[in-house]
């Protein structure tokens, strides 16, 4: 369907810029927060400055402000030399503090100066971003209208399917122990994990092939059968089905407002509102729904509907994670 492919390649391309005026405005944050660190940091170092010369005035006038402070400065002295030595000396500290001064506090202009332009920048990044947030909930409605089409598109794509785990089972079963690395002994301390393990990935995120009636929507890791298939991070279960071309799937969402999505399981061992943890099996692998054999479809949502996924392979590095 055009309309679809259409949605869906500006849906992709929505959520990239998004994800980039993203970034963009989290670092810009972070060099507003530094320079206004800086500021109090130059605005203490003036106030303490203010305070020594205040004392050295201080000090200066009463030792020095009267005539008998000059005659006895004259009568201790042991010769005029030392006494031109002593004020041409006393000359140069006053002008020393004075630059010194001068210098600290030109220095807090500028930086003050640094973070009006910074904080200037950052506004705007901030409409920017508002900008493309609107553009990314009115694209939301539309992929929602157009979900019922997509919805019978798949169902015409699953009468095609080769389902080799007889239908789809979307009732949480008790999981099989199979010795892959993977476990069900609760959080690592990791937060972030690879959803299979010992796999061979066989498609990416954007291409085109005749298996697709649109480009890739995610990243395929190719594992055996039944083989357990983990949530990538802390969340809570969104959703458990089959839907058509998918076959058996579950939809995480995690904790950072991301969605994850697992689909071709022979079996789900998840229900909706469950809270999962990082390596927490969701079901096993399998070849459900379009298939040509076992593997895991993965995919991340901006939302929970199908054409708001960006690249999992990007978003996994961006974890710390190498797929």
């Amino acid at each position: 369907m055009r309309e679809v492919d259409r949605l869906f390649q500006e849906a992709s391309k929505t959520t990239l810029k998004y994800e980039k005026s993203m970034r963009a405005v989290t670092k810009q944050r972070s060099k507003v927060a530094k320079l206004r660190k800086s500021v109090r940091r130059e605005k203490r170092k003036l106030t303490v400055l203010r305070g020594k010369l205040g004392r050295m005035a201080a000090q200066q006038y009463r030792s020095g402000g009267g005539g008998l402070g000059n005659t006895a400065e004259l009568l201790l002295t042991r010769s005029p030399a030392d006494l031109l030595q002593r004020v041409e000396l006393q000359g140069k500290g006053e002008d020393a503090a004075d630059r010194l001064y001068t210098a600290a506090d030109l220095a807090k202009m500028r930086i003050e100066a640094e973070q009006r332009r910074a904080t200037g920048a950052l506004g705007r990044l901030n409409e920017d971003l508002d900008e493309r947030r609107k553009l990314k909930k009115s694209l939301e409605k539309r992929l929602a209208t157009a979900q019922a089409k997509l919805e019978k598109l798949q169902a015409a794509e699953a009468k095609k399917a080769k389902n080799r785990s007889q239908g789809c089972d979307t009732n949480p079963k008790k999981q099989k122990y199979v010795p892959d690395g993977s476990d069900d002994k609760g959080p690592s301390g990791r937060k972030w994990r690879k959803p299979v393990q010992k796999y061979q990935l066989t498609a990416h995120f954007g291409e085109s092939s005749e298996h697709w009636s649109q480009r890739h929507t995610g990243l395929d890791f190719a594992v055996p059968w039944d083989r357990p298939v983990t949530s990538v991070g802390y969340g809570t279960v969104h959703a458990v089905g089959c839907d058509g071309s998918f076959g058996n799937n579950v939809t995480i969402k995690h904790d950072d407002g991301y969605y994850t999505f697992y689909a071709h399981l022979a079996e789900i061992h998840a229900s909706p509102g469950r809270r999962v943890f990082p390596g927490e099996t969701l079901g096993l692998s399998g070849s459900t729904g379009n298939s040509n054999g076992p593997h895991l479809h993965f995919e991340v949502r901006m939302t929970p509907q199908f054409g708001s996924g960006i690249d999992p392979e990007r978003w996994l590095k961006g974890k710390g994670l190498k797929p």
